[in-house]
Protein backbone atom coordinates (compact mmCIF):
# COMPACT_ATOMS: atom_id res chain seq x y z
CA UNK A 1 0.00 0.00 0.00
CA UNK A 2 2.72 2.54 1.15
CA UNK A 3 4.60 1.75 -2.69
CA UNK A 4 1.02 2.01 -4.25
CA UNK A 5 0.54 5.82 -2.28
CA UNK A 6 4.17 6.47 -3.10
CA UNK A 7 3.74 6.00 -7.32
CA UNK A 8 0.32 7.95 -7.52
CA UNK A 9 1.98 10.67 -5.28
CA UNK A 10 4.56 11.09 -7.97
CA UNK A 11 2.37 10.72 -10.96
CA UNK A 12 0.37 13.30 -9.42
CA UNK A 13 3.64 15.51 -9.21
CA UNK A 14 4.55 14.90 -12.57
CA UNK A 15 0.78 15.80 -14.13
CA UNK A 16 1.00 18.97 -12.50
CA UNK A 17 4.33 19.84 -13.81
CA UNK A 18 3.38 18.30 -17.10
CA UNK A 19 0.16 21.11 -16.81
CA UNK A 20 2.37 23.66 -15.86
CA UNK A 21 4.84 23.15 -18.52
CA UNK A 22 2.21 23.42 -20.96
CA UNK A 23 0.99 26.45 -20.20
CA UNK A 24 4.00 28.07 -20.16
CA UNK A 25 4.19 26.62 -23.92
CA UNK A 26 0.85 28.24 -24.42
CA UNK A 27 1.74 31.62 -23.07
CA UNK A 28 5.68 31.59 -25.02
CA UNK A 29 3.05 31.48 -28.24
CA UNK A 30 0.72 34.00 -27.52
CA UNK A 31 -2.27 31.46 -26.53
CA UNK A 32 -2.14 32.47 -22.33
CA UNK A 33 -2.35 35.72 -20.66
CA UNK A 34 0.52 37.17 -21.48
CA UNK A 35 -0.30 40.59 -23.75
CA UNK A 36 2.95 42.30 -24.43
CA UNK A 37 6.28 42.20 -23.54
CA UNK A 38 8.45 45.02 -21.75
CA UNK A 39 11.55 46.88 -22.49
CA UNK A 40 14.28 49.53 -21.20
CA UNK A 41 14.07 52.55 -23.74
CA UNK A 42 14.97 56.34 -23.64
CA UNK A 43 12.56 58.75 -21.65
CA UNK A 44 10.76 60.34 -24.66
CA UNK A 45 9.99 62.94 -22.45
CA UNK A 46 13.80 63.86 -22.18
CA UNK A 47 14.69 66.95 -24.40
CA UNK A 48 18.53 65.74 -23.59
CA UNK A 49 19.55 63.62 -27.02
CA UNK A 50 22.51 62.46 -28.02
CA UNK A 51 21.89 63.49 -31.67
CA UNK A 52 22.60 67.16 -30.04
CA UNK A 53 25.97 66.26 -28.33
CA UNK A 54 28.46 68.70 -29.70
CA UNK A 55 31.60 67.18 -29.48
CA UNK A 56 32.74 63.31 -30.54
CA UNK A 57 32.64 60.87 -27.75
CA UNK A 58 36.46 60.29 -26.81
CA UNK A 59 36.94 63.99 -26.36
CA UNK A 60 39.49 65.24 -23.70
CA UNK A 61 38.31 68.31 -21.52
CA UNK A 62 40.92 69.56 -19.18
CA UNK A 63 42.32 66.18 -18.05
CA UNK A 64 38.58 64.53 -18.18
CA UNK A 65 38.23 62.05 -21.22
CA UNK A 66 33.81 61.74 -21.90
CA UNK A 67 32.88 59.07 -23.80
CA UNK A 68 28.76 58.17 -24.68
CA UNK A 69 26.67 55.20 -26.47
CA UNK A 70 24.16 55.50 -28.12
CA UNK A 71 21.65 56.50 -26.18
CA UNK A 72 23.55 59.23 -24.37
CA UNK A 73 25.06 58.23 -21.37
CA UNK A 74 28.13 59.34 -20.58
CA UNK A 75 31.42 57.92 -19.40
CA UNK A 76 33.93 59.87 -16.95
CA UNK A 77 37.65 59.35 -17.14
CA UNK A 78 40.23 61.19 -15.32
CA UNK A 79 41.11 64.03 -13.06
CA UNK A 80 40.17 67.96 -13.98
CA UNK A 81 43.48 70.04 -14.07
CA UNK A 82 41.06 72.82 -14.20
CA UNK A 83 37.62 74.16 -14.07
CA UNK A 84 35.53 73.61 -17.25
CA UNK A 85 32.39 73.49 -19.45
CA UNK A 86 31.26 71.13 -21.28
CA UNK A 87 29.04 72.18 -23.93
CA UNK A 88 26.00 69.30 -25.03
CA UNK A 89 24.02 71.48 -27.28
CA UNK A 90 20.81 73.71 -27.89
CA UNK A 91 17.38 72.86 -27.04
CA UNK A 92 13.86 74.21 -27.77
CA UNK A 93 12.04 75.81 -24.51
CA UNK A 94 8.05 76.21 -24.85
CA UNK A 95 6.87 79.78 -23.35
CA UNK A 96 5.26 79.47 -20.03
CA UNK A 97 6.67 76.52 -18.77
CA UNK A 98 8.31 74.91 -16.23
CA UNK A 99 11.32 72.55 -16.39
CA UNK A 100 13.36 69.93 -14.29
CA UNK A 101 16.54 68.82 -14.77
CA UNK A 102 18.29 65.62 -12.90
CA UNK A 103 21.21 63.53 -13.69
CA UNK A 104 21.42 60.05 -13.35
CA UNK A 105 24.97 59.18 -11.84
CA UNK A 106 26.22 56.70 -9.07
CA UNK A 107 25.83 57.36 -5.41
CA UNK A 108 26.38 58.97 -3.79
CA UNK A 109 26.29 61.93 -6.59
CA UNK A 110 29.07 64.49 -7.28
CA UNK A 111 28.46 67.90 -5.26
CA UNK A 112 31.12 69.52 -7.68
CA UNK A 113 30.66 68.81 -10.84
CA UNK A 114 26.87 69.21 -12.36
CA UNK A 115 25.13 70.79 -14.40
CA UNK A 116 23.78 74.58 -15.58
CA UNK A 117 21.24 75.75 -18.23
CA UNK A 118 21.81 79.28 -19.58
CA UNK A 119 19.39 81.10 -22.49
CA UNK A 120 20.96 81.85 -25.85
CA UNK A 121 21.06 85.36 -26.21
CA UNK A 122 21.79 85.42 -29.51
CA UNK A 123 23.16 83.03 -32.51
CA UNK A 124 26.42 85.15 -32.73
CA UNK A 125 27.03 85.63 -28.56
CA UNK A 126 27.81 82.31 -26.66
CA UNK A 127 26.11 83.99 -23.18
CA UNK A 128 22.89 84.25 -21.94
CA UNK A 129 21.42 84.70 -18.72
CA UNK A 130 21.70 81.18 -16.08
CA UNK A 131 17.99 79.40 -15.90
CA UNK A 132 19.53 76.63 -13.55
CA UNK A 133 22.32 75.34 -12.36
CA UNK A 134 22.89 72.54 -9.88
CA UNK A 135 25.42 69.32 -9.33
CA UNK A 136 24.64 65.92 -9.72
CA UNK A 137 23.39 65.50 -6.49
CA UNK A 138 21.05 68.28 -7.41
CA UNK A 139 17.58 68.58 -9.05
CA UNK A 140 16.46 71.42 -9.98
CA UNK A 141 13.59 73.44 -11.70
CA UNK A 142 13.85 76.63 -14.16
CA UNK A 143 10.15 78.69 -15.28
CA UNK A 144 10.78 79.89 -19.25
CA UNK A 145 8.16 82.51 -20.04
CA UNK A 146 9.05 82.80 -23.67
CA UNK A 147 9.73 80.66 -26.45
CA UNK A 148 13.61 80.41 -26.67
CA UNK A 149 17.08 78.43 -27.21
CA UNK A 150 18.41 76.91 -24.32
CA UNK A 151 22.38 75.97 -24.13
CA UNK A 152 22.94 72.57 -21.74
CA UNK A 153 26.50 72.19 -20.18
CA UNK A 154 28.39 70.10 -17.99
CA UNK A 155 30.63 71.83 -15.27
CA UNK A 156 33.25 70.73 -13.85
CA UNK A 157 35.20 71.83 -11.22
CA UNK A 158 39.66 71.28 -10.75
CA UNK A 159 40.47 68.08 -9.17
CA UNK A 160 37.59 66.53 -9.60
CA UNK A 161 38.42 62.84 -10.74
CA UNK A 162 36.68 60.31 -12.45
CA UNK A 163 36.87 56.23 -13.00
CA UNK A 164 34.17 55.05 -15.24
CA UNK A 165 31.92 57.12 -13.78
CA UNK A 166 28.67 57.04 -15.88
CA UNK A 167 25.85 60.37 -16.08
CA UNK A 168 22.91 60.23 -17.60
CA UNK A 169 21.04 64.02 -17.64
CA UNK A 170 17.69 64.19 -18.11
CA UNK A 171 15.59 67.62 -18.78
CA UNK A 172 11.78 67.42 -19.29
CA UNK A 173 8.77 69.76 -18.63
CA UNK A 174 7.17 70.24 -15.71
CA UNK A 175 8.25 70.01 -12.14
CA UNK A 176 8.16 66.05 -11.39
CA UNK A 177 12.08 63.90 -11.68
CA UNK A 178 11.40 61.54 -14.58
CA UNK A 179 13.96 59.11 -15.56
CA UNK A 180 16.69 58.71 -17.83
CA UNK A 181 15.15 55.05 -19.00
CA UNK A 182 11.95 54.11 -18.55
CA UNK A 183 9.80 50.56 -19.15
CA UNK A 184 7.73 50.56 -22.36
CA UNK A 185 5.20 47.86 -23.03
CA UNK A 186 5.23 46.00 -26.53
CA UNK A 187 1.26 44.48 -27.00
CA UNK A 188 1.50 41.35 -28.91
CA UNK A 189 -1.22 40.40 -31.31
Amino acid sequence: MKQFLTILLCGILLIGAAAGAFALVLDHFGMGDVTGITKKVKNPNNLIDVSLYNFKSGNIFEGVTITYDADGVMTLNGQATADTTVFLGEYVLNPNTAYMVSVYCPEPARTTTGTKVMTLSSYSEPGGAVLGQGSFADNYSFSNSKLQYCRFFLTIQEGDAFEDYTVAPVMVPGKSIQPFYINETITLN
